[in-house]
């Protein structure tokens, strides 16, 4: 993945993550869903690793990762892929 022209390196989590957001880019994926199809959990599972990894991903390729407009919070529910 390229970001500015540079060369970004992704773990494993990652690119799981941003595959999954990216093949339903513009519809709002829940948290429990990418829980789901990125760990493989079911029922209850850690948010706080989905954030975690979200955090790391948007600061690789983000251009202003305190302001994401690629991959987007959507507030009580998921996230959202938007991106340019």
């Amino acid at each position: 993945m390229k970001n500015n022209g540079e060369v970004v390196h992704l773990t494993n989590l990652e690119l799981r993550l941003i595959y999954y957001l990216v093949s339903r880019a513009g519809q709002t994926v829940t948290t429990e869903e990418l829980n789901q199809r990125v760990w493989g959990y079911t029922g209850e599972a850690d948010n706080t690793m989905l954030k975690n990894v979200v955090y790391r991903l948007r600061r690789k390729i983000e251009t202003d990762p305190a302001s994401p407009k690629i991959i987007q919070t959507v507030t009580g529910v998921g996230y959202k892929l938007v991106g340019e």
